[in-house]
C-alpha cells in the first residue's frame, strides 16, 4: 500500500490516488506507454519488518527519483507493487496498483520525488517488487527481500497475521472487535479497565491519534487473551477532569464510543470549573471510589494511560475507604518517567502491580503477567 508520496524540497508532487487491478482500466496512454520504455535512474530501501502494537510485522520501502529523470508535461502514472511470499511456499502473491497524477517537471528541476509504501506481513521470507510507468514511458523497478522472524526476545508472542499472509498496514484504530475466548486453555476471566484518555502535552489545540494507538491497542490485546470473556471499560481524563465513556461487562470494548470521546479531548483549553491545586487529584479520587470495586464482579481492574501529575501522589486516606478489593489491581504503564503520579501511587496505595511497556513484546509480556497473577489470587 502506498502511503505516503512526496517530493523533497515541496515542489514536485507524485500524487497516487486510486487502487486499481487493471493497469490500463482508467489510463490508457500509460498502458500505451508500455510498449516503449526508458529507464530512469531510482534508488531505494526497504524497512526491516518490526512488530507493531497489532502484532503483526510491519514493513515497507522508500524510493527516491530525481525530479528532472521525470521532466515533462502533467501526465498519468501507475505504480505497481508486488509481494510475494517466498517462505512458506505455497503462500500466495498480492499485487497492488496505485494510478495517479505526475504535474509538469521542467527539465532542469532540481530536487527529488520520493514515494513511500508500507504493508503488514505475518512470519516468512518476502519479495518486494515495486514499478513506476508514467504515459512518457518512463519507468523504474526495484527489488527487495525482507524477512519477518520473531526473536528470543519475543517469546511466544501470538501473532495476527500467519506465514506467509498479507495485509494492509493502516487500521481502522477504532474499529470494533469482539473477545477471543478459548474456554480449553482455562476459566475464562472478567476484567475491568480504567483508561485514562490525557494527552502528552496541554499546549496543543488538538490531540494526535498516533499517541493513542499503543493505548487502544493495550485494550485490543487484552480482548484478545484467549482467557478473556468479559470485558468493562471506564474511559476518562483526568486533565479534563470528564468521564467520557463507560460500559459494564459485555462481550467487547466500545472501539466506536472512543472516537467521538478523543475528538472532544481539547488539551489547550482549560475550563474556570477545572482550576484549583486539588482539582485532578479530587477527580480520581472520585473515578476510584466510584469504580472500585463498582457494580461488576470481576477478576482484576486495569488502569491503562499516562500517569497523570508525575510526583504528586493520591489521597491515601480517601482511597483507605474502598478497602480491601475482590480482585488484584495492575497498571499498564507506556513509561517515559520512572517516578509516580496519581495512577501509580493508586496503584500501590491499593496494594496493586504497575507493569511498564515500551514495545509490544513488553505489552504481551504484561498481559501474560497479569492473567498469572489473577490465578495465583485465585489459587489462595
Amino acid at each position: 500500500m502506498l502511503d505516503s508520496e512526496h517530493v523533497s524540497g515541496k515542489r514536485w508532487r507524485a500524487c497516487f490516488v486510486l487502487w486499481s487491478a487493471l493497469l490500463g482500466a482508467h489510463f490508457p496512454a500509460v498502458a500505451r506507454a508500455q510498449k516503449s520504455t526508458t529507464a530512469v535512474d531510482c534508488r531505494g530501501s526497504v524497512f526491516e519488518p518490526h512488530l507493531d502494537f497489532e502484532f503483526r510485522f510491519f514493513t515497507g520501502f522508500r524510493v527516491s527519483i530525481r525530479a528532472r529523470e521525470l521532466s515533462g508535461p502533467e501526465r498519468p502514472m501507475i505504480a505497481r507493487v508486488r509481494i510475494e511470499p517466498l517462505e512458506p511456499a505455497d503462500a500466495k502473491p498480492v499485487e497492488l496498483n496505485s494510478e495517479g497524477w505526475l504535474q509538469n517537471i521542467p527539465a532542469d528541476a532540481r530536487g527529488s520525488i520520493e514515494i513511500d509504501g508500507s504493508f503488514a506481513v505475518g512470519p516468512g521470507l518476502y519479495r518486494i517488487e515495486w514499478f513506476l510507468l508514467d504515459s512518457l514511458g518512463h519507468s523504474c523497478k526495484l527489488t527487495w527481500d525482507v524477512d519477518a522472524a520473531l526473536t528470543k526476545r519475543d517469546g511466544d508472542v501470538t501473532l495476527q497475521l500467519g506465514p506467509g499472509e498479507i495485509a494492509d498496514s493502516r487500521l481502522g484504530l477504532f474499529r470494533p472487535e469482539k473477545v477471543r475466548t478459548d474456554p480449553a486453555l482455562g476459566q475464562p476471566l472478567r476484567v475491568k479497565v480504567l483508561l485514562n484518555l490525557d494527552t502528552w502535552s496541554r499546549r496543543r489545540a488538538g490531540v494526535r491519534l498516533f499517541e493513542f494507538m499503543p493505548r487502544i491497542s493495550a485494550l485490543r490485546a487484552i480482548s484478545r487473551h484467549p482467557r478473556i470473556a468479559r470485558v468493562a471499560l471506564v474511559a476518562f481524563s483526568v486533565e479534563e477532569q470528564q468521564t467520557y465513556l463507560r460500559h459494564g461487562l459485555q462481550d467487547h470494548f466500545d472501539f466506536p464510543g472512543l472516537q467521538p470521546a478523543i475528538d472532544e479531548i481539547s488539551p489547550a483549553l482549560i475550563s474556570f470549573e477545572q482550576l484549583g491545586k486539588d482539582k485532578t487529584k479530587d477527580f480520581l479520587t472520585e473515578i476510584l471510589l466510584r469504580e472500585l470495586p463498582g457494580d461488576e464482579d470481576v477478576d482484576a481492574y486495569i488502569f491503562l494511560g499516562p500517569d497523570p501529575e508525575p510526583g504528586r501522589r493520591a489521597d491515601k486516606d480517601n482511597l483507605a475507604a474502598i478497602g480491601r478489593l475482590p480482585a488484584p489491581v495492575f497498571y499498564l504503564n507506556l513509561a517515559r518517567n520512572p517516578w509516580k503520579g496519581l495512577l501509580g501511587s493508586a496503584t500501590s496505595a491499593l496494594d496493586g502491580k504497575q507493569l511498564r511497556y515500551r514495545d509490544p513484546r513488553d505489552l504481551a509480556e504484561a498481559i501474560n503477567e497479569v492473567i498469572e497473577k489473577i490465578d495465583a489470587r485465585r489459587a489462595q
